[in-house]
């Protein structure tokens, strides 16, 4: 017997896995999700019946995924069983497919399913890449950007025939689209040069193209470097190097003002 769909006094239904697991459920809970009845097989229950009297189905599922596609229509987390991303798949084949309950119910950002699928592309290096096919394969567009987030980092001219036809032309353009992009967002930030401060005597035209040129010459290795992936640490440990290049306070502080600035319009770059 499942241990968390136990017998009680409102269950009227009886689902039996494919390896012989009993989980007791309310019908009306199942059918509020499902499109076609649970598959038709809660088409003929109308009302509760006695729960002496519980009505019996067998499912082809076996008991672990039967139990994350339980979880999923009663909204309830997965912690506890931590299933692996072959039953997580399986469980939103039945969902999707077999039972036609929709995306939105179950797969929307802060459900369940959704955030153990996100779990397990946190979780291990290839997995967002499994991640990001198997919710292409299912258009689920936000289960894809929220793993798309985590392949920053992903050598995307490596990926394989086979993994780039398991993504498909749409989503595989969105990952291409996502990386150029912010590659792209990169360089125009470091376009900008920082503000030069008011006219003094204790610094030179030449000291201030000496910042200019530190700030250059920093500029041209990220642009070299750009990737995806950066983060605030990497791009502070290339850039601040150039403050110690200049001797004039203000130009640091112009120079530490514009480093902090880009990586304040990094952060907000969309991923």
């Amino acid at each position: 017997i499942s241990t968390t769909f136990q017998p009680s006094e409102f269950a009227d239904t009886i689902l039996i896995s494919s390896d012989g697991v009993v989980f007791f459920v309310l019908a009306g809970q199942l059918t509020s999700h499902s499109e076609n009845a649970f598959a038709g097989l809660l088409s003929a229950t109308t009302s509760p019946r006695p729960a002496a009297l519980p009505e019996v189905y067998h499912v082809e599922q076996t008991a672990a995924v039967l139990n994350v596609v339980l979880h999923a229509l009663h909204g309830l987390v997965l912690t506890l069983y931590n299933p692996d991303l072959v039953t997580l798949y399986a469980a939103v084949d039945a969902l999707l497919v077999q039972y036609a309950v929709p995306p939105k119910l179950v797969l929307c950002p802060a459900t369940p399913l959704f955030d153990a699928l996100l779990a397990h592309a946190q979780s291990k290096p290839l997995e967002p890449l499994d991640v990001y096919a198997f919710a292409a394969k299912h258009n689920m567009e936000d289960l894809a950007i929220a793993s798309s987030a985590l392949l920053l980092s992903f050598p995307i001219d490596t990926l394989s025939d086979a993994d780039a036809e398991r993504i498909g032309t749409k989503y595989l353009r969105k990952l291409f689209c996502l990386h150029m992009a912010r590659v792209s967002a990169l360089h125009q930030l470091l376009l900008a040069m920082p503000v030069p401060h008011a006219a003094s005597p204790y610094c030179t035209v030449a000291d201030a193209e000496a910042m200019k040129s530190a700030w250059m010459l920093a500029a041209a290795r990220l642009n070299l470097e750009a990737r995806p992936d950066h983060t605030s640490h990497s791009l502070q440990a290339t850039l601040s190097p150039v403050l110690v290049k200049v001797w004039c306070k203000d130009c640091r502080k112009a120079l530490q003002t514009r480093i902090d600035a880009l990586i304040a319009d990094w952060v907000a770059v969309k991923v």
